[in-house]
């Protein structure tokens, strides 16, 4: 396989990876906080705002472990070469220089700009 295809298919299963781990935070979340608004016999309100605080709660932890697994795997795996984008093979000290035509250049400066 070329690395458009690695690169394709680690796209692929990484966005299912970071979506189970999603579902999966939330869920342990937002089930921890139901069974302590129902023994603090919290009133009904409080509910729609845990399912509120559990989303963004569960979705930053649930970047912060991807994050970890998904730079754990790629060491593990020695993905870093088959990961590598091939177009992209300057060192770090070569820098490219774009060339400007004449015609995106102003001959003359705007006379009411000069007083």
């Amino acid at each position: 396989m070329n690395r458009k295809a690695y690169a394709a298919l680690y796209v692929v299963f990484s966005c299912l990876l970071n979506l189970l781990i999603f579902i999966l935070c939330e869920c342990i979340i937002f089930g921890g906080t139901l069974l302590v608004l129902h023994f603090s016999k919290a009133p009904e309100s409080a509910y729609s705002l845990s399912l509120l605080g559990a989303i963004t709660v569960g979705l930053i932890v649930s970047v912060i472990v991807y994050t970890k697994l998904s730079t754990y795997l790629i060491k593990k795996l020695k993905l870093q070469e088959k990961l590598r984008e091939p177009v992209n093979n300057y060192s770090s000290g070569e820098i490219r220089q774009t060339k400007m035509p004449d015609s995106a250049f102003e001959e003359q400066p705007d006379e009411k700009w000069q007083e």
